[in-house]
């Protein structure tokens, strides 16, 4: 039986990086999709949520999420937050501890 793997972000804090402005709505878009999808009647997800966690916490369940899936499995990654670009021109989500001068080690490219 496929899997179905809900990963939701949530990132509206940023006190290490003052030219990103706090952002109220990704933590009440992660709660209220997280209970769509995992309700047993409809979405038949298996969620966890992620509100402004640091990008270190964050990008080892995603690798390993994403490794171990199998072809038939259903994985939605799902991102509420600022995005910028890098220096390359590359989006990048920020997390709660994303500084603009150091885009490489503290964000995560899409």
């Amino acid at each position: 039986m496929a899997n179905r793997v809900a990963l939701l972000v949530g990132s509206g804090q940023y006190p290490e990086e003052p030219q990103l402005s706090d952002l109220a709505g990704p933590p009440n878009d992660v709660e209220s999709l997280s209970a769509v999808l995992a309700d047993p009647g409809f979405g038949q997800f298996a969620v966890e949520t992620f509100v402004d966690v640091e990008s270190h916490q964050l990008l080892p369940v995603l690798e390993t999420t994403l490794r171990e899936a199998r072809p038939d499995d259903l994985i939605l990654v799902y991102f509420s937050g600022h995005g910028k670009q890098d220096f390359g021109g590359q989006l990048c989500l920020t997390t709660v501890n994303t500084r603009l001068s150091a885009h490489v080690a503290t964000c995560r490219h899409s």
